[in-house]
Formats: structure tokens, sequence, C-alpha cells
């Protein structure tokens, strides 16, 4: 028997690019690093280079990219977070980082 599905997760996803930079509690820059989907409630990060381990907490910020008929800025969020698991990228030897927010973020995101 095929027991559907539910989605554990409680916010929207989007597709969406936004440069990051994680660092330790101290404010030492750990990774650069790209999302590759975002939400409120969490992100898909591809590093630059290395991954960080499991677990690891980190204060993140997000450079979410904002346009309006003039103006293209970024707008910056920051958070602490947590690294809770790694996934492969596709056609690619390196791993992609999914990371939680502690508290759910307000990023006004649309399609």
């Amino acid at each position: 028997m095929i027991r559907p599905t539910s989605e554990r997760r409680g916010h929207r996803r989007f597709e969406i690019t936004c440069p990051t930079v994680m660092t330790d509690a101290d404010g030492a820059e750990l990774l650069r690093a790209k999302t590759t989907n975002l939400s409120d409630g969490g992100a898909l990060l591809v590093p630059a280079l290395n991954v960080l381990p499991v677990g690891r907490e980190i204060h993140i910020n997000l450079r979410v990219p904002r346009e309006t008929p003039n103006t293209f800025m970024y707008e910056d969020f920051f958070s602490d977070a947590r690294i809770v698991r790694h996934d492969p990228v596709r056609g690619d030897q390196s791993s992609a980082m999914a990371v939680r927010f502690a508290e759910s973020l307000n990023l006004n995101l649309a399609v």
C-alpha cells in the first residue's frame, strides 16, 4: 500500500538565489553561499567551498533581491540558524546544506 506523503514544512518555498554569509558566534566568517530555495523558515544553500557539519549553529546574513521598475537592491536579513542536513547537488560532486532559522523570518517573498 502506498501512503500519501505529507508536507512537513510549515512555510512555502521559493526558488530564489540570494548571496549568503555564514558566521560563527564571534562574527568570524565561516562560508559564503547562494540559496537555491528559500522560505520564512529556512533555506537550501550551495556553498562556494565546503559544507558545514550537520547540527552546527551559525549566524546567517541573507541578501534578498528586491526590484521595482526603476531600482534593484538587496534587503538584508539576519538570523541564527542550524544546519539540518546535506543534500547532493544534481550533476555535481558537491553538497547543499539545508538550514533552519531559529525563528521564522518575514521575507515577503512572492512568485
